[in-house]
């Protein structure tokens, strides 16, 4: 008696726990049919670099950027808890700028001016190698520079903030750590050659 009392207990366990995760399912879908949450979009739409030098393995660097983050949501808000923007040269990072925490309206975009200036102390490998590598993108006029985005975000809606942003997400204090690499290809505005800097997009990375 005892043993198939302890099995219909089992299987009452069993049968809550799956209408639990079907209601948590059905939530999660119905979140996604209202409010389609989707990944924020950024751009580099102007680059100013005015100077970039190697020597003696020393970069001194003056790099302006105009970067949009575009929320392409209906209802919800982003609240931007930090930024983080670090700028590499062949694989090296040579710089980084962090901003400050702000809110992001619905269907609404925003801007950015990371400024990188300096100069830094960078290995980048072997001085031949470097050198030849660098020498290249000199004579071509064009740097390859890469800007890695840090984001630690969170949702906002009807004065909820959501932790993540699919289907699966999590109430409370949990974030969002999205990266997104931008690929740019930067012209020296000193060499007066006529090139001019294309509108570059930024993909998410995981």
């Amino acid at each position: 008696m005892a043993s198939n009392g302890s099995r219909g207990c089992r299987c009452c366990l069993c049968k809550l726990i799956f209408i639990v995760l079907v209601i948590i399912a059905l939530a999660a879908f119905l979140f996604w049919l209202v409010f389609r949450p989707t990944m924020v979009d950024f751009h580099v739409t102007d680059a100013n670099l005015t100077q970039f030098d190697y020597a003696n393995n020393t970069l001194r660097y003056n790099l302006a950027l105009n970067m949009t983050i575009h929320n392409p949501n209906k209802k919800i808000g982003i609240q931007y808890d930090n930024i983080e923007a670090r700028a590499f040269f062949l694989h090296q990072r040579f710089h980084t700028q962090t901003f400050s925490s702000f809110y992001q309206g619905y269907k609404n975009t925003s801007v950015l001016n990371p400024l990188f200036k300096g100069q830094q102390f960078v290995l980048l490998g072997t001085q031949e190698k470097v050198l030849s590598e660098f020498n290249k993108e000199k004579d071509s006029g064009i740097y390859n520079i890469d800007v890695k985005l840090y984001l630690r975000l969170r949702l906002k809606f009807q004065a909820i903030k959501v932790g993540n942003l699919i289907p699966g997400f999590t109430f409370g204090k949990n974030i969002i750590k999205p990266k997104f690499e931008c690929d740019l290809k930067i012209p020296l505005r000193n060499n007066n050659n006529g090139l001019g800097f294309e509108t570059t997009y930024c993909h998410l990375r995981f």
